[in-house]
């Protein structure tokens, strides 16, 4: 009789049931932020790159404009016009 055991030995504390679920969607939880880090990472390389293009292609456009209105006033100046706002704005 001495080697039986009660029936509230095999129980576990409710606590301790819990911790491997816990665990489990805690992993669960860090696999996906980690997943969200790189595809947000990705993506801002991707905005980063696209943003420069658009930058630079503007750039380029500015500094088209920036040259036809010199070879205006220019023109303009032979011509004997007066240049004195197209100055200003530019």
């Amino acid at each position: 009789m001495a080697d039986q055991k009660s029936p509230q030995a095999d129980f576990k504390p409710k606590g301790q049931s819990k911790k491997p679920l816990l665990f489990m969607i805690l992993g669960v939880v860090a696999i996906l932020l980690a997943i969200k880090v790189v595809l947000d990472h990705r993506e801002r390389k991707e905005l980063e790159a696209f943003y420069k293009t658009e930058m630079e292609a503007a750039q380029a456009k500015l500094d088209n404009i920036s040259k036809e209105l010199a070879e205006k006033i220019v023109e303009i100046d032979s011509l004997g016009g007066n240049i004195d706002e197209l100055v200003e704005a530019q």
